[in-house]
């Protein structure tokens, strides 16, 4: 690569290593990490269906996942009964349930008219002090 060129991370000589120079190439460098990162997010997604899970992964600096754990009886029989109090509780149903409900529309009644309002009385007066 030539030290002139305009790729944002190629090395400058020191006759154009101005700090403006530096800052913009630093922060062209900054720009492109989220499509980097986003890039090498998907390769690592992809990459166990190309070499497989396991140490053949790690030689290209991926993690392997761990394999879930076997449950045992008791294990599955709790999360069972944890997920119907789960349901219970928040009182989801599922699709035949749910067709087994229908609303009932309450009966549509006449509006409401307002009540006339009374013409306004006038207020008596407060009664005079009496004087001493």
């Amino acid at each position: 690569m030539n030290p002139g060129s305009s790729h944002p991370i190629s090395r400058t000589t020191p006759s154009d290593a101005s700090p403006r120079t530096s800052t913009v190439r630093r922060r062209t460098c900054y720009a492109a990490l989220p499509a980097i990162e986003a890039w090498f997010g998907k390769f690592y997604a992809a990459l166990p269906s190309w070499v497989g899970d396991g140490s053949a992964q790690e030689a290209f600096g991926g993690k392997v996942k761990k394999p879930r754990a076997k449950l045992t009886v008791e294990q599955k029989a709790a999360r069972a009964a944890k997920m119907r109090a789960t349901r219970k509780a928040r009182n989801t149903m599922g699709k035949k349930q749910k067709a087994g409900i229908k609303g009932q529309v309450p009966a549509a009644s006449p509006p409401a008219t307002p009540a006339a309002t009374p013409a306004a009385t006038p207020a008596a007066a407060p009664p005079a002090a009496q004087g001493g």
